[in-house]
Formats: C-alpha cells, sequence, structure tokens
C-alpha cells in the first residue's frame, strides 16, 4: 500500500513539475549554489551520525535499506568536498561541520 502511495506521490509530483515546465522555461525565481556554497550540505551528515549513535550507543535496528542510505549519504558528502585537482586532504572547515554534526547528533540522541 505504501508503494502505491510513493508512487502516486512521485506521479503527482512530476507532472505539476512537467506543466510548470511548459508554461515558464525560465528558473529566475529558483536559487542556485555555487561550488563554493557546496560544503555547507556537509550539514547532511548530522543524519548519518544520528543513526550511527543511535546503532553504536543505543540497541537501534539498523537494516540494509538504512545502512544504504547512510553510505549514499555520506559518499555524497565525500565528493562534495571533493576536488580532483587537488591531492586529497581534509580541509578544516570540512573537519569543523562534521564534528558539530556529530555533536549535533548526540545531542539528537540524549533527547
Amino acid at each position: 500500500m505504501n508503494k502505491l502511495l510513493y508512487l502516486g506521490s512521485g506521479l503527482s509530483l512530476g507532472a505539476y513539475r512537467a506543466a510548470r515546465g511548459l508554461r515558464s522555461r525560465s528558473r529566475a525565481g529558483e536559487t542556485t549554489l555555487s561550488r563554493h556554497e557546496w560544503p555547507s550540505l556537509l550539514l547532511n551528515l548530522e543524519g548519518v551520525f544520528t543513526a550511527v549513535v543511535a546503532w553504536v550507543v543505543f540497541p537501534e535496528h539498523v537494516d540494509a535499506r538504512i545502512a544504504g542510505g547512510m553510505v549514499a549519504i555520506s559518499l555524497g558528502a565525500v565528493l562534495l568536498t571533493w576536488d580532483p585537482g587537488q591531492p586529497v586532504k581534509l580541509s578544516a572547515g570540512a573537519l569543523l561541520v562534521a564534528g558539530a554534526c556529530l555533536g549535533w547528533a548526540i545531542d539528537n540522541n540524549l533527547i
């Protein structure tokens, strides 16, 4: 039943976006992220860290789907901060954001 709801939601959203795209080709109202703003998307690591802390510290169940989602988010974070023209390194800013996400995750689990 849930799959039908997701399918209906996806089809409806797709039809809405197609109709909106036909009506107006301009995207003047949308804000785009420039390359130097991509590292701010590292805040998505908070969800991964929250799940990992819950899994390690508390007896929280993690199945293959949840683990796959956490891996996908983590790989996305790596891709967002990776510059192919530079040697592999972690910037201080990226480490600080990851540390803040870990602190946020601990806070989420203690509340």
